[in-house]
């Protein structure tokens, strides 16, 4: 028997088969009116948050930067070479590039710490966090030396419902030029996702 929902009552989920209106914001009484459901049940899907010009536009730029990628095989339109899945399948790409394409970096000038001499550094990366719910997170790493040339780095890990305080922290090795000294970092851990901190330790270089 599948389960009942009261979608009258705020805050309540629904199951992927309630049917549910959409309401556009680009309409002010559409706009209006979906903003009482919102308020009424405490969710509400709205429609056209993106004109169909900018939508078309960002697909067509995913698209041409995949398309780029040697033996990659992803091909605009076709939802059958993307992949949800963490194995490695012939011809898919994880939706993981995707948020790493969306995501914004954060840069540190490391030139001041590491000799000019240098051609691999050591960084630490080191996380604490304390949760009521359970998630994953995700961080990426990279230096890059010339000729677009990157080494990326990728850390995935779990947050875990407790009251206590947990830690992790995992050493990487990246190539590292003089004429880039700069450490390029990357994650979905916001101010939004809770109490978690992410600490980064120049640890050590090798020349």
């Amino acid at each position: 028997m599948a389960m009942q929902y009261n979608t009258d009552q705020k805050g309540l989920r629904i199951d992927h088969t309630t049917l549910t209106p959409r309401y556009s914001i680009t309409n002010n009484e559409s706009l209006n009116e979906g903003i009482a459901y919102l308020n009424k049940h405490g969710y509400a899907i709205f429609r056209d948050v993106l004109s169909q010009d900018e939508i078309n536009t960002n697909k067509d730029l995913l698209s041409r930067f995949f398309e780029t990628i040697p033996r990659c095989n992803i091909r605009r339109n076709d939802p059958s070479t993307w992949s949800s899945f963490w194995e490695v399948q012939k011809n898919k790409i994880h939706s993981m590039i995707i948020l790493f394409l969306c995501l914004r970096p954060v840069v540190f000038d490391i030139g001041t710490l590491i000799p000019n001499t240098a051609q691999q550094l050591s960084v630490t990366v080191f996380i604490r966090s304390g949760y009521d719910s359970n998630s994953p997170y995700n961080v990426w790493l990279w230096t890059e030396f010339g000729n677009n040339q990157k080494d990326i780095k990728f850390k995935r890990g779990y947050r875990y419902p407790q009251s206590a305080i947990s830690f992790d922290s995992e050493t990487f090795n990246f190539a590292y030029s003089s004429n880039h000294p700069k450490l390029y970092l990357m994650s979905d851990v916001t101010a939004e996702t809770g109490n978690m901190f992410l600490e980064l330790f120049a640890v050590g270089y090798a020349q």
